[in-house]
């Protein structure tokens, strides 16, 4: 369990949209003003406590991880500039822009988020198909052969119920399959209906000031980071998304309640707790080789790409959530350049 858990939470807090506009699937659900779910780590709050303690303590061991807007502040008299952690869900009591961002906003003349132009599924597609070896599975390997027989049938069951037949999806690198398995019907049916992720709600308002914008990745480079996690790791993802498919709800709202409490650290926590005895070498394997992937060496190039913009100031840095906190984030890395980051909220 762990692994899928993990997964939704990248999805949620890191990945930007290219992965959900590309891969956008034909479901069709009744349009609700919410997804619904249940919030596990609020359970936990009044039926365990002792194990929310448990948990908390944890997180709390990773720095940073208290606030998702900083302001940023370089040597000289430059103007500052902000550091701002998104999440990847299209709810409104996370979408929205508060009024610090909205003010920090207005403060700035330059947006730098993930990647730019997400909803322009059409160009996100072209650019993908370019490099085909990132999707797909090499001479004669299939998906199946990573796979025994009952996992195989969960997988098989799961994407059918996406509308993907088994046969579209034996060429696929399991990281692929884990990422449509990842995301609602309904979260993915309220997208397809106009509501904005709180990426995409950023960058419609900093079009709207007419302030310029910058993409710190190309979506060809976000699914590269997930194309170069070994195939072990891709295909418990995969294992473990099919099989938790039910909870996915659950997990969004428990994300959701993290991010409104600023608990941006806990999430790895509760899925070490909920693996209890399911953790094993290999799943500890492939949870090292996802931090290293999709986290470690892609917040190094984002402070890279962001440092020039923050030099000069005046800018907004709005990057995944999990990006910022921990001595590898965000946060850690700029302090390293000699800026001084200051949390807001």
């Amino acid at each position: 369990m762990p692994v899928s858990l993990q997964l939704r939470y990248v999805m949620a807090m890191m990945l930007a949209t290219a992965a959900a506009w590309l891969f956008a699937l034909p479901m069709h659900v009744a349009e609700a003003s919410a997804c619904g779910g249940q919030d596990l780590i609020g359970d936990l709050e009044s039926g365990q406590p002792a194990v929310f303690q448990r948990i908390g303590d944890e997180a709390a061991k990773t720095p940073n991880g208290g606030a998702i807007l900083w302001r940023i502040e370089a040597s000289g008299d430059r103007a500052a500039s902000y550091l701002f952690g998104t999440i990847h869900l299209s709810d409104e009591r996370v979408a929205k822009l508060g009024r610090s961002l909205q003010t920090a906003l207005q403060e700035v003349d330059t947006v730098a988020l993930e990647i730019i132009g997400a909803g322009d599924q059409q160009a996100m597609q072209k650019a993908l198909l370019k490099h085909p070896e990132l999707i797909t599975l090499p001479g004669k390997d299939t998906l199946w052969a990573h796979l025994d027989e009952d996992t195989e049938h969960g997988v098989v069951k799961a994407l059918g119920a996406l509308g993907i037949q088994r046969n579209q999806a034996t060429k696929l690198q399991p990281w692929l399959p884990a990422l449509m398995l990842s995301v609602s019907a309904c979260e993915n049916q309220r997208r397809k209906n106009g509501h904005l992720v709180l990426d995409r709600a950023v960058e419609t308002y900093a079009k709207r000031r007419g302030v310029r914008l910058v993409g710190l990745e190309t979506p060809v480079e976000q699914f590269a980071a997930m194309s170069s996690m070994p195939l072990q790791s891709q295909t418990l993802f995969m294992s473990d998304a099919a099989r938790n498919r039910e909870r996915i709800d659950d997990l969004n709202e428990t994300l959701i309640q993290l991010y409104l409490n600023r608990r941006i650290t806990w999430f790895f926590p509760f899925a070490r707790e909920m693996a209890g005895s399911e953790t094993s070498a290999d799943r500890s394997a492939a949870e090292a080789g996802f931090m290293e992937a999709l986290i470690n060496k892609r917040n190094v190039k984002m402070a890279e790409r962001a440092t020039p913009l923050v030099e000069t100031g005046k800018a907004l840095i709005a990057v995944g959530a999990l990006h910022l906190p921990g001595e590898t984030g965000l946060v850690a890395l700029l302090r390293e350049q000699g800026f001084e980051l200051t949390p807001i909220e």
